[in-house]
């Protein structure tokens, strides 16, 4: 049920939205206005910039409001302080950055030239947007395996006809390569996939045997049990699910290898450069550091998982963007800045990432390297000190 299906007309409106944030402080819910305005997203988030709090049900139930540039920061300082959150407790997704409150997350978007807080509670959502679809131009199949699921699609043949996050988001495409057998649902969000995830497990669960596992390299949110794996691939965007009884069924006697070399992308995000110029000046740069390495990993039975036993570093550049710009190398700075002698660039960073280029769990050596070659050559090289992003 939506939300404005149950805001009737002799209802108190904020007392409602009230309950849904029982612990949310900082917040004057009487004049939380449910009616934003405009037609885009642009115009829907910005409709009142630094005046009212609003109330919609875009994906789930959510409180937001559009601030100034001089009012932004403050704003949320004193909105984190109200709820005593640590500022320095910020966590990151592929869209926004957020702070975890009791029952509620405040959110800022990572949309350019937009000051928004958000606050959102993710276990009311919008009916729509975790229904599964059905779509009648797909060749339907029948998976076994798995139950609650009324219509599986054959995977290869809808790629090769529609286009993914156009068509088939919250479509269930089926896939079976070599000895793998899994399913693959387009969602573009973390919080959605987690209400999907939740429904799969609880129809595919027999007392209770799905197990939290710690996520892995590129899995977020994962789940298990003896006949299925199911998590969340925030790089791909898709609700995974791994049939485990296929690989039984190929080879009762399957051996898991006990070490295995792969490629892996790992990214130190929000990096920043600082040094001292000739003149005497300070100055910071923006640096996000991308490296390729070779690892060596063996199989641990007691865990069942993979362990790192040694690492390699192949190939590294930095961005002078999040996730665009222009590549340098450190050896640049001396190139287009007057460095102090003896007084090296000192980099730090506050995040990180994972296989933004592409690399999937299945892939091999060579289609690894081939994706990160084809990442790292999309950025051109930096030619002017103009290119640099100062702070």
């Amino acid at each position: 049920m939506g939300i404005f299906d149950f805001l009737k007309p002799k209802e108190n409106e904020s007392e409602i939205i009230k309950k849904l944030f029982p612990s949310l402080k900082g917040i004057h819910f009487k004049s939380i206005s449910t009616i934003p305005k405009g037609d885009s997203f642009e115009k829907f988030f910005n409709s009142d910039i630094d005046g009212k709090w609003f109330f919609s049900l875009q994906n789930f139930a959510m409180i937001f409001k559009s601030f100034s540039d001089e009012n932004y920061e403050k704003e949320l300082n004193d909105l984190l302080n109200s709820n005593g959150l640590d500022p320095n407790s910020m966590s990151e997704e592929s869209s926004h950055y957020y702070f975890q409150g009791a029952d509620f997350k405040i959110e800022k978007p990572k949309s350019p030239g937009i000051n928004l807080i958000i606050i959102t509670n993710e276990t009311v959502a919008h009916q729509e947007v975790v229904k599964l679809r059905s779509f009648d131009k797909l060749n339907e199949i029948e998976v076994k395996w798995i139950k609650g699921i009324d219509k599986i699609y054959v995977g290869e043949d809808a790629l090769k006809r529609f286009n993914l996050s156009k068509d088939l988001k919250n479509t269930v495409l089926y896939f079976k390569k070599d000895n793998e057998e899994y399913l693959l649902i387009h969602i573009p969000t973390l919080n959605v996939a987690k209400i999907i995830i939740n429904q799969i497990v609880k129809l595919n669960g027999v007392d209770n045997d799905f197990k939290k596992v710690s996520d892995e390299s590129g899995w977020e949110y994962l789940h298990e049990n003896n006949n299925m794996v199911v998590g969340y691939l925030p790089e791909h965007q898709a609700v995974r699910i791994n049939h485990i009884g296929y690989e039984i069924e190929i080879s009762s006697n399957k051996v898991k290898p006990k070490e295995r070399k792969i490629l892996t992308h790992e990214i130190m995000t929000k990096g920043v450069f600082s040094f001292e110029l000739k003149n005497g000046d300070d100055i910071d740069v923006f640096g996000q550091r991308h490296t390729l390495f070779y690892l060596t990993e063996i199989w641990d039975e007691e865990s069942e998982e993979w362990i790192e036993e040694e690492r390699e570093e192949l190939d590294e550049f930095h961005l002078t963007d999040y996730d665009k710009g222009y590549k340098f190398d450190e050896s640049d700075l001396y190139d287009f800045f007057e460095i102090e002698e003896d007084n090296d660039p000192e980099w730090d960073f506050n995040g990180s990432s994972w296989n933004w280029c592409g690399i999937e769990d299945e892939d091999d050596y060579d289609t690894r390297e081939k994706k990160w070659n084809t990442f790292k050559n999309k950025f051109p090289e930096i030619s002017s000190k103009s290119h640099f992003e100062i702070i």
